[in-house]
């Protein structure tokens, strides 16, 4: 069988960007017909154990790690010319290994490079991960330089992790470059001992229902609006609420998120405001009863539906942009105006009061889709 040399490039480490080089390596890893070149910062090797994965084990993955001050010199320029001088860079990189394909797993930074940098000999493929822009003008020019890049007579596939926005797309530049690629999440087993022992550290009531918000905890994720939301119900229902904040939370919003919660002493409270490893978020999802993806004013995606779903657990979410399309269409839980504050406090009695029917056939098939193996399957073995 002849094999397919691909060289994945990535100068950034942690956050989506690790867990994505982490799919990649790991579904790569069980194909004898792929050979990987990775590209990226030495942190990745440390960052891997994280997963409990040892990719230098495998004789057909290489890795040609990017000198820190190189990454730096690339990080500090503006985005418009990061793009170009790392693609370039990524293509001179492509040429010393004679691969047959680049590979940029968070292509949304090197669009320009693709357009502007230099011709490779290898095809270029991505994974475009903001489809949807609030601001119409940018959103318009974002939609022009995709046009011109999926023209490229190089350029072979480009991978939406949405699909209304890969629908968008198909409409605007009849291409059939464009391949839906649902956002995976790798599963660790055999987590009983772990999860009774979170639920033990963290004093958590079984007679309460459990609400996580996960994730960088910013304005965006909708804590203000879930909280006032809770200063609506009448203090019987708030004391069956135990709430977790798990992750880093924006300094900013700290206070507001306090002085909130001082006013609601009826809900027991989880304050984690950390990052939390992979195994240890798979926890608190398991955990949890209901997760909090309300995402006020953002119209992108979200990889906490699918935790959540993957956990078997029903989210309480915003109505609008992709968050909104993915709840109803999918039947994964209740979706609500996420800035009507009476609106989230009424479903919130509604779960309370046990009159919510959750899809549970809807919940296994999303986790189903976005599966690991899935992801690997559409990028190594339909391509």
């Amino acid at each position: 069988m002849a094999k397919t040399k691909i060289l994945l490039y990535d100068s950034i480490a942690d956050g989506h960007h690790l867990d994505y080089l982490f799919y990649l390596i790991h579904q790569a890893s069980q194909r004898p017909n792929i050979e990987l070149v990775v590209v990226c910062s030495a942190k990745l090797e440390k960052n891997l154990q994280n997963f409990s994965f040892q990719a230098t084990d495998s004789k057909a993955i290489v890795f040609d790690f990017i000198p820190e001050s190189k990454i730096q010199q690339f990080h500090h320029k503006h985005i418009f010319f990061r793009s170009i001088a790392e693609s370039n860079f990524a293509v001179e990189i492509g040429r010393k290994h004679q691969v047959d394909h680049l590979f940029f797993p968070y292509f949304d930074y090197f669009q320009r490079g693709a357009l502007l940098g230099k011709n490779p000999q290898a095809k270029v493929s991505g994974i475009l991960f903001r489809g949807n822009v609030e601001n119409k003008g940018y959103a318009f020019v974002k939609k022009m330089v995709l046009q011109s890049v999926l023209s490229k007579h190089f350029f072979d596939k480009l991978y939406v992790l949405t699909e209304d926005f890969m629908e968008n797309v198909k409409k605007t530049t009849h291409s059939n470059k464009i391949v839906y690629l649902p956002d995976p999440i790798y599963q660790f087993n055999d987590l009983e001992m772990s999860k009774k022992a979170l639920v033990k550290k963290l004093s958590i009531n079984p007679q309460k229902t459990v609400f996580l918000n996960f994730g960088y905890l910013d304005q965006r994720k909708g804590i203000i609006e879930f909280l006032e939301a809770c200063q609506q119900l009448e203090p019987c229902d708030q004391e069956k609420i135990h709430l977790i904040l798990a992750g880093n939370i924006d300094p900013n919003l700290l206070p507001k998120v306090n002085d909130l919660l001082k006013n609601l002493p009826a809900i027991s409270t989880s304050k984690l405001f950390s990052y939390h490893l992979p195994e240890e978020a798979q926890c608190l999802f398991e955990i949890t009863n209901w997760t909090l993806v309300l995402y006020p004013k953002f119209l992108g995606s979200s990889s906490v539906l699918i935790r959540s779903a993957m956990a078997n657990k029903p989210v309480l979410g915003g109505n609008i942009g992709t968050i909104g399309h993915q709840i109803n269409q999918n039947k994964l839980g209740i979706s609500i105006n996420p800035e009507n504050r009476s609106a989230i406090a009424l479903a919130l009695k509604d779960i309370l009061d046990g009159k919510t029917k959750v899809q549970a056939q809807g919940l296994a098939d999303f986790s189903e889709k976005h599966s690991i193996q899935n992801f690997g399957k559409i990028l190594f073995d339909l391509s």
